[in-house]
C-alpha cells in the first residue's frame, strides 16, 4: 500500500508534489511542538491558554518561507544528500530561533525556556527523517514493478564507477549487486551498502546472485586483469560492457544510457594492454599551473579537461568556437571538480589575435593543450581557405602569443594523417607541426626571448571521437543497414579518448623543444572487421533472431583519402622513459623560404584566396594532391 501511494506521488504534477510535502511539514511542525512540550513536562501536554494555540498557527508560517528560500521544495527527493541534509539543519535551526524568540515574548503559562532546543532537535529529526524515507520508498517502488531487471557488477570502485553508480540506481531496470576490486585494503567495504568483491570471493558472489552483466569502469585494465574477466564471464554465462567513451557521459540521466557501453568478448579488435602512468609525468605541467585548452569542447580536448582535473592545477582556461560544446564541457567538469578547482570560460576563434592576447595577459597560463583544428578530411578538402586559417595560421597565432607570454610549456595536437600527406586536412596539419618546429628554433621573436617548450604529439584515430567510423556505423546498424565501408583493406589506428588525453599530458614533460612525440597506437586495424564486429554484436543483443541480414556495402575511397596511416617518417624513431611514446626523428627537408613566404600569407590574412591556399600548400608538401 505504501509503495502505491509513492508510485502515485512520483506521477503526479509537480505543483501537487510541492503541496503534498509542505502539508507533511505542518503536520511535523505541530507534531514536534506537541512532543517538545511534553517530554520537557514529563507528561502528555494540555492547556487552556489560548496563547499556545497562537504559538502552533505561526509555526508554519515563520517555517515554511525559511524552507521555501533554502530550496527545500526545489530538490527532487530521490536525488538529496549530504548537503540537503545541511540545508535542513540551518533552515530547521533559523526557524527554531525565531519560533522561540516570539514564544518567549508572547510568555504562554508555565512555558518552559528549554522547549525552543527540543524542539529544533525533534523538528530537524522529522524532517530528514521523512525525506530519506520518501526517497528509499521511490527508488525501492521504481525498481520492484520493473519487468526484466538486470543484476550488474561494476568491476571498479574509483570515481568513475561511483558516477556510473549513482547514474544505474535511477534506472528502473538496473540492481547493482556490487563492486568489484582487488586492492586489499577494500576487501568487503562497503559503498553506500553496496558490497566491494575481490574475484577471490567470486564464488560466492555467484552461489547467491544471478548476474547478468559486467560493467567495467576502469580505464586501464593489464592483460590478465582482462584475461581473468573474460574467464569469469564466459564460465558463468556473463556478457562483458566497456565504457566507449569517458563514463562521465552518464551523469545527468533519468535513467543510464547503456548505449555508452558497448559489449566486448576476448576477440575484441580493440584489445589495448594497460597505459603506463607516470605521476610525476602527469603532474609537472599540471599541478599548481594555469592550463589552457584551445578546442576545450573536442573529444581530446575535452577528455584533457577531465584528466588535468585530477592532478590539481591552478586554473583551467577552456577556448571553443563553439558555443554548444563549451556549454557542454563547462557543466562536465564543474560537476567533477571535487578539488574546487578554478574554471574559466572563453568562446572564441584561434584566429581572434586580439582576443587570445587579451586572454593571455590577463590568465598567465603556463601550459598550452592546442587541440583546436578543423578535423574532418571531405569538409577540410571542400573548404580549403578557412581549413588554412584556422589549422595552420590558427596554431601561429597561438604559437606567437605563448612566446610573447612567456609561457613555459605548448603542446600541439596532430595526427597521423600529417605524414606523408595527400589530402587538404593532412597537409595543413603537417604545415602546422612544421610552423611549431620552426618557432621552437628561434631563440628570440620580435625581439622577445623564446622560453616556450615546443611539443608535436601525433596519434591515430579516438574511438568514439565526432564523426568516426564506430558511431556512424552504430547508427547504420541500428537503422537496419547497410553499413558503408571505403574499401574492404582501408586500416586505421585507434585508441580511447582517455588513454590519448594522458599519454598527451605526459608527452608535455619529456623531450626537448620542438619534438614530435609518436604514440604507440598497437597494431592498425581493418575498418571491415569493426564494422563486422559491431553487427555481430548487435545481433547477439537482440531478444529476438531477425531474418534480415545487415550487409556492408563499399563506396570507394574518398577524394585523397589514404588506404593505410603512418605514424612515423622514414621510420625513424627513439624511444624515451616512457614505453608508450616514441620520438619522431625525421629530418624535414623544408625550402629555406618557408617561413618568409608564410609571414606574407599571414600578413595577408583578409585576401587569402583558395589559389593562394593551393599554390602554398602544394609548393611545401610535395606529397599533397590538389
Amino acid at each position: 500500500m505504501i509503495l502505491n501511494f509513492f508510485q502515485i506521488i512520483t506521477k503526479i504534477p509537480y505543483k501537487f508534489k510541492i503541496l503534498i510535502m509542505i502539508l507533511f511539514d505542518i503536520i511535523i511542525l505541530f507534531l514536534s511542538l506537541y512532543m517538545s512540550i511534553s517530554s520537557r513536562l514529563g507528561t502528555l501536554f494540555y492547556t487552556d491558554d489560548i496563547k499556545y494555540l497562537y504559538l502552533l498557527l505561526i509555526s508554519p508560517l515563520i517555517c515554511i518561507p525559511i524552507f521555501y528560500f533554502f530550496g527545500l521544495y526545489s530538490n527532487l527527493i530521490r536525488y538529496i544528500n549530504f548537503n540537503f541534509i545541511l540545508k535542513i539543519f540551518f533552515a530547521t535551526f533559523i526557524y527554531s530561533l525565531i519560533w522561540g524568540f516570539i514564544a518567549i515574548l508572547f510568555k504562554p503559562d508555565t512555558f518552559p525556556r528549554s522547549v525552543t532546543l527540543i524542539n529544533f532537535f525533534i523538528a530537524l529529526t522529522l524532517f530528514a527523517n521523512i525525506r530519506v524515507l520518501a526517497k528509499t520508498f521511490i527508488e525501492y517502488s521504481s525498481t520492484s514493478k520493473s519487468d526484466n531487471v538486470k543484476n550488474i557488477l561494476i568491476y571498479g570502485s574509483d570515481f568513475n564507477a561511483i558516477l556510473f553508480y549513482q547514474s544505474a540506481k535511477l534506472s528502473n531496470n538496473i540492481k547493482v549487486i556490487g563492486f568489484v576490486d582487488n586492492k586489499k585494503d577494500l576487501k568487503n567495504r562497503l559503498i553506500d551498502d553496496i558490497k566491494i568483491y575481490s574475484e577471490k570471493n567470486f564464488f560466492e558472489l555467484f552461489k547467491y546472485n544471478k548476474i547478468d552483466e559486467i560493467f567495467i569502469t576502469k580505464d586501464n585494465l593489464d592483460i590478465n586483469e582482462k584475461n581473468k574477466i573474460y574467464e569469469i564471464a564466459s564460465n558463468n554465462n556473463i556478457s562483458i560492457k566497456i565504457k566507449s567513451q569517458n563514463s562521465m557521459n552518464l551523469i545527468n540521466n533519468d535513467s543510464i544510457n547503456l548505449e555508452n557501453f558497448e559489449q566486448i568478448d576476448k576477440n575484441n579488435v580493440f584489445k589495448r594492454n594497460e597505459i603506463f602512468h607516470s605521476q610525476n609525468l602527469l603532474e609537472k605541467n599540471i599541478k599548481n599551473k594555469t592550463i589552457f585548452i584551445s578546442g576545450a569542447g573536442g573529444s581530446i580536448g575535452s577528455e584533457i579537461c577531465i584528466q588535468c582535473l585530477n592532478f590539481q592545477p591552478k586554473k583551467i582556461i577552456i577556448f571553443d568556437v563553439n558555443e554548444y560544446s563549451l556549454f557542454k564541457i563547462l557543466g562536465k567538469i564543474k560537476k567533477l571538480n571535487i578539488y574546487k578547482i578554478k574554471i574559466i570560460s572563453y568562446l572564441g576563434s584561434i584566429n581572434d589575435y586580439n582576443l587570445l592576447e587579451q586572454i593571455f595577459v590577463l590568465e598567465r597560463p603556463n601550459t598550452i593543450f592546442h587541440t583546436a583544428a578543423y578535423k574532418h578530411v571531405g569538409l577540410v578538402e571542400d573548404n580549403p581557405v578557412q581549413s588554412f586559417k584556422n589549422n595552420v595560421i590558427g596554431t601561429f597565432n597561438l604559437a606567437k602569443i605563448s612566446i610573447k607570454n612567456k609561457v613555459e610549456n605548448f603542446v600541439n595536437i596532430s595526427t597521423d594523417k600529417a605524414v606523408n600527406p595527400i589530402s587538404m586536412m593532412g597537409s595543413t596539419k603537417r604545415l602546422a607541426e612544421i610552423i611549431i618546429q620552426h618557432l621552437s628554433e628561434f631563440k628570440l621573436l620580435e625581439d622577445i626571448p623564446n622560453k616556450t617548450k615546443f611539443s608535436i604529439v601525433r596519434f591515430g584515430n579516438v574511438i568514439g571521437s565526432s564523426g568516426s567510423v564506430i558511431p556512424i556505423f552504430k547508427k547504420q546498424i541500428k537503422d537496419g543497414g547497410p553499413v558503408t565501408v571505403t574499401h574492404p583493406d582501408v586500416t586505421r589506428y585507434f585508441m580511447s579518448v582517455s588513454e590519448a588525453a594522458q599519454l598527451v599530458i605526459q608527452s608535455s614533460s619529456l623531450g626537448n623543444s620542438g619534438d614530435i612525440f609518436i604514440l604507440e597506437m598497437g597494431k592498425s586495424i581493418k575498418i571491415i572487421d569493426i564494422a563486422k564486429k559491431l553487427i555481430d554484436d548487435f545481433n547477439m543483443s537482440q531478444s529476438y533472431i531477425s531474418d534480415k541480414k545487415i550487409e556492408i556495402i563499399f563506396t570507394g575511397l574518398g577524394k585523397n583519402e589514404k588506404m593505410h596511416e603512418d605514424l612515423f617518417y622514414d621510420r625513424n624513431k627513439v624511444n624515451t622513459i616512457h614505453p608508450k611514446i616514441f620520438i619522431d626523428t625525421s629530418v624535414s627537408n623544408i625550402d629555406e623560404d618557408f617561413y618568409e613566404t608564410f609571414i606574407n600569407i599571414f600578413k595577408n590574412y583578409d585576401k587569402i584566396n583558395k589559389n593562394d591556399v593551393l599554390n602554398f600548400v602544394s609548393k611545401y608538401i610535395k606529397t599533397f594532391k590538389n
